[in-house]
């Protein structure tokens, strides 16, 4: 199970503010989340999920500080990865009442309540993104890549001197 080798189902549960009640591990459990989260740590730079496994097989107390922030960041931006391929469903899982007694299970049919959570997790996870790649070139001593320029084109435009349909 990849994921669990970068981050743990209760810190997904916990950026999405759910429990494991409404979110249990055997739908966590996905090959799919694995993937996501893979892909996710390599379109940020594509050594990522290698040089963690190096770090992370260190024996403890070895890593450098640079190491050890970065494999926090690794699976800080995990956990918010996995959490923002499952905002799509998240109204249909996040509950807004639990009984126990009767077994009752209602769902918030205010689906606009969750456009706050969806807006953090996907601006956390830029931010973090961000750091993550700072710090996986600073602990790689590699030059990260600069980014593209844009350069803007310039036109003219001109206008004739005669008008085409008069020959004026």
């Amino acid at each position: 199970m990849a994921l669990l080798t970068y981050t743990t189902f209760d810190e997904i549960r916990a950026v999405l503010g759910v429990s494991a009640t409404e979110l249990d591990n055997d739908d966590l459990n996905q090959p799919m989340y694995d993937l996501q989260v893979i892909l996710a740590l390599e379109a940020v730079a594509p050594g990522i999920p290698a040089l963690f496994t190096t770090l992370n097989s260190l024996s403890s107390g070895t890593a450098t500080v640079p190491q050890a922030r970065f494999i926090g960041l690794v699976s800080l931006y995990s956990a918010y990865a996995a959490a923002k391929h499952l905002l799509t469903s998240l109204p249909m899982f996040a509950v807004q009442a639990l009984t126990d007694g009767r077994a009752s299970f209602d769902r918030n049919t205010n689906v606009s309540i969750y456009d706050n959570v969806k807006a953090e997790v996907r601006s956390t996870l830029a931010e973090i993104g961000l750091l993550l790649r700072a710090s996986y070139y600073a602990t790689t001593l590699q030059p990260e890549p600069a980014a593209a320029v844009i350069r803007p084109l310039l036109t003219m435009l001109s206008t004739r001197g005669i008008d085409p349909v008069t020959n004026i």
